[in-house]
Parts: C-alpha cells; sequence; structure tokens
C-alpha cells in the first residue's frame, strides 16, 4: 500500500545524495571552459600582452621579458604543461623579437649609435604577422 511513498522518499534520497556528487562535473567543465578560452587570439588581446608589448615599444626590454615570462609560466599551468599550446605563440615570438631589439641596441651601443638602437623598437609597432 504504500509504494509510492517509498518511491518519492527514495527519489528524494537519491536526489539529495546526488548532490555532492554532482560537484565534480562542474569542474571539469569550469576546466573545460578555461581551455577552450586559451587560444591565439585570446593572448594576443590580452592585458598581459598588451602591456608586454607596451614595454617592448617604449624600449623598456627587461620589463617585457619579465612580463612575458610570468604569463608564459602561468599559461603552461593552465595547458597542464603544454608548451606547444597555440595561446603561448604570440609570447613565444614577443620574447624572440624582444630579445632580438635587445640584441640590437646592446650592438649600437657598443658602436656609439646609442640613439640607433632605441629607435628599433620605440615608437614602432610590432607586426608579429609577417
Amino acid at each position: 500500500d504504500n509504494p509510492p511513498a517509498d518511491t518519492a522518499t527514495a527519489t528524494a534520497t537519491a536526489s539529495a545524495s546526488a548532490a555532492p556528487q554532482n560537484d565534480g562535473p562542474p569542474l571539469k567543465l569550469s576546466t573545460l571552459s578555461t581551455r577552450t578560452l586559451l587560444t591565439y587570439q585570446s593572448s594576443k588581446t590580452s592585458s598581459h600582452y598588451q602591456r608586454a608589448k607596451s614595454h617592448l615599444n617604449d624600449g623598456n626590454f627587461e620589463e617585457c621579458l619579465t612580463v612575458i615570462a610570468e604569463e608564459m609560466q602561468r599559461l603552461e599551468v593552465l595547458t597542464n604543461g603544454d608548451e606547444f599550446h597555440e595561446c603561448l605563440a604570440p609570447f613565444q615570438y614577443l620574447y624572440g623579437t624582444t630579445l632580438l631589439y635587445e640584441v640590437e641596441e646592446s650592438d649600437a651601443m657598443m658602436v656609439g649609435g646609442a640613439g640607433a638602437g632605441a629607435g628599433a623598437a620605440g615608437g614602432q609597432e610590432v607586426d608579429e604577422d609577417g
């Protein structure tokens, strides 16, 4: 005579006990949604990238390299150590460009043209697309 009540109680108990088990999937979905947001474009439009690029354009090479290194470390953690993930590409390119400008400025200073090296980065936009 009581099966409907037992069924309702069992359903309510199952629903209540299932609630803690549902904590797992949202974490996975959250992780997946974070990974899907990590793209080449999201990195290139990030505040870290813009700040690093600003330092490069101002000739602050060491500060630029620091910002790039910190962000690349953070992104490598988010990509589970995938050092070839597309989101790292803009930072890798900017890192190489910064090193090149730093060497060019250093060479210009050695030759005595201290102002020539600053012109290589200062005031010019870095074009990653070729």
